[in-house]
């Protein structure tokens, strides 16, 4: 029943995707779709695919753990444990319908159509442009590292979701300014938290953005007021059972690399790129940058060690580097006018790349742990590169012809 209503929820979210591509395109993504959904069957089968790990059995012990605990199959949301928010979900499906690993690579695959979805309509907010848009989700479909995570028992689809429906929603705040926005990206952000500690930077980013946003000139402005306001919503915060919640994501941390590495991982062997570690604050201050753009590109060529080591740079770290010099370029070259939409927007992407980027760099130190991290970020990654190849500062080889639409 359960693989039933999942299949018949990726078709009818296929239909949904296809009526948005004109038909010389609705066979490409079909083709696209269909070769995952093989791919997802031989990984189900086997588990000998690239880029995938043992780890998704620590989380169905986890899960089944869980379920022990609670007397009905609801309180797995709410029990007082430390595990995060997918292992809930997986104990939640399990106890609905059965303890059924299989069933969960296809939970999975339903989520990554969901992240399609969801970075079109994120795309064409930010854009009003359908070539844009259309472009980001293909280049997301024809992604090596996206397909592998997208039918792998792991919670990485399930964290691109939540990031990319925060922004989606803060993006609707900032060009709408009603108060159903601001609800739906901070409980977003939260459940990104919630499923790994590290994107707690999704809902420092998104609070800021909501308490310093001025609407009426359209910009981030730093407001001595609204900080009093947010310090005092905080401390409140930290009054009510909820906090209790929130900060049990956080118990037995001691440094990032705790917050990055909450949950038990499998690790490939001789993968680490570096060794350095911080023993003061000042160093840490030294190292951030660096271990940050180690933590973006690795492995690089002198990191390699073996095939699978090659095959990671081939499929993940060149193309990653593309992409991010692109994204590099909007930042550096894309001016958008100084009160405008746009702006807001620059600034936002920057400000979470960033946090993200020092966070999960001072807590990663191997290329295969690094790989499966920056692939949340991707989706976005992805929208800024597109944005700034459609801009009129680009004029290089792979410009996009900008054109406006009315609607989506």
């Amino acid at each position: 029943m359960s693989m039933l209503v999942v299949n018949l929820a990726s078709i009818a979210l296929l239909v949904i995707i296809l009526k948005k591509l004109e038909p010389k395109y609705q066979i490409l993504f079909m083709i696209l779709y269909w070769i995952k959904y093989i791919l997802l069957i031989f990984d189900c089968v086997y588990r000998k695919l690239p880029l995938t790990s043992a780890d998704f059995m620590v989380f169905h012990e986890f899960a089944n753990e869980l379920l022990e605990q609670v007397d009905n199959v609801f309180q797995v949301w709410i029990v007082d444990s430390e595990v995060d928010l997918f292992i809930r979900f997986i104990a939640f499906i399990y106890g609905i319908f059965s303890n059924n690993i299989t069933q969960i690579y296809f939970y999975i695959f339903l989520t990554s159509m969901i992240v399609v979805w969801g970075v079109y309509l994120l795309a064409f907010e930010m854009t009003s442009n359908k070539k844009v848009s259309k472009i980001v989700i293909f280049i997301l479909m024809l992604m090596p590292v996206q397909i592998m995570y997208s039918i792998t028992y792991l919670r990485e689809m399930h964290l691109q979701l939540f990031l990319v429906f925060a922004i989606y929603f803060l993006v609707k705040y900032i060009k709408k300014n009603r108060l159903w926005y601001v609800f739906g990206s901070i409980f977003f952000s939260m459940l990104c938290s919630a499923t790994h500690s590290g994107m707690i930077v999704s809902v420092i980013v998104v609070v800021m953005t909501i308490f310093l946003y001025d609407s009426k000139q359209k910009k981030i402005r730093f407001n001595l007021i609204k900080l009093f306001v947010l310090g005092i919503g905080f401390i409140i915060l930290t009054q009510t059972p909820l906090w209790n919640q929130i900060a049990g994501r956080f118990s037995d941390i001691n440094s990032l690399s705790d917050v990055v590495d909450k949950t038990s991982s499998t690790v490939v062997a001789n993968t680490t790129y570096t060794t350095l570690k911080a023993e003061n604050n000042l160093q840490f201050i030294l190292y951030t940058p660096y271990k940050a753009i180690l933590f973006a590109l690795s492995p690089l060529p002198w990191h390699i060690k073996g095939i699978s080591g090659f095959i990671t740079w081939v499929i993940d770290a060149v193309p990653k580097a593309f992409i991010l010099f692109y994204v590099a370029k909007y930042f550096i070259f894309y001016k958008p006018n100084e009160n405008s939409y746009d702006a807001v927007y620059k600034q936002i992407f920057f400000i979470l790349l960033i946090l993200f980027y020092c966070v999960y760099g001072n807590g990663t130190e191997a290329y295969g742990t690094a790989l499966r991290h920056r692939v949340k970020v991707l989706p976005l990654e992805l929208i800024l590169m597109t944005t700034y190849l459609s801009s009129p500062h680009y004029n290089g080889r792979f410009k996009i012809r900008y054109e406006k639409e009315k609607k989506c």
